[in-house]
C-alpha cells in the first residue's frame, strides 16, 4: 500500500460538442515489510524499505484523457443520440512495476524482481461508441 496517493481530474465541454476529461494520479513507492528469523539468540524481528521507484521519486504515475462527443438523432425522438468516445490511457507510458524482492537477507531486498505490471496497462487507445434513447 502506498504512502501518499494524489488523485486530481476534471473535464470540459468545448464549443464544438466534445467533452475533454482527465484524470492525473501519482503515488509514493510501496513499503515492503518482512520478518527476519535469527536461530542464536531466537528472534524475530520486523524489517522494511521502501520498494525501487520509477527511476525518480514516484512509485507509480498515470496520466489518462478521454475525448467524448454526443450526436443527437432528433429523427428518432428527442432524447435519441449516439456517443462516441476515444480514452487514451497511461498516456506517458509509464511503466509502473508491481513486483519487488521481499526477501530481507538477499542483496536484492526491495529492487524490481520481475517486468510484471500487474494490469497497469502500457499506453492504450480505446475506442467505443453506445447508443441512447
Amino acid at each position: 500500500m502506498p504512502r501518499h496517493r494524489f488523485v486530481i481530474a476534471g473535464s470540459v465541454d468545448t464549443p464544438i460538442g466534445v467533452t475533454i476529461s482527465t484524470k492525473f494520479q501519482i503515488e509514493s513507492p510501496i513499503y515492503l515489510k518482512a520478518f527476519v528469523d535469527r536461530s542464536d539468540p531466537f528472534s524475530r524481528e520486523l524489517v522494511g524499505r521502501q520498494a525501487d521507484s520509477l527511476g525518480d521519486l514516484w512509485g507509480r504515475r498515470q496520466l489518462d484523457f478521454a475525448f467524448t462527443k454526443y450526436v443527437p438523432l432528433g429523427f428518432i425522438t428527442d432524447q435519441t443520440r449516439v456517443r462516441m468516445r476515444l480514452d487514451i490511457l497511461n498516456v506517458m507510458n509509464d511503466r509502473n512495476y508491481t513486483d519487488f524482492n521481499n526477501s530481507p537477507l538477499d542483496p536484492n531486498y526491495g529492487q524490481r524482481s520481475t517486468y510484471s505490471t500487474g494490469g497497469n496497462a502500457p499506453r492504450t487507445v480505446k475506442l467505443s461508441a453506445g447508443f441512447s434513447f
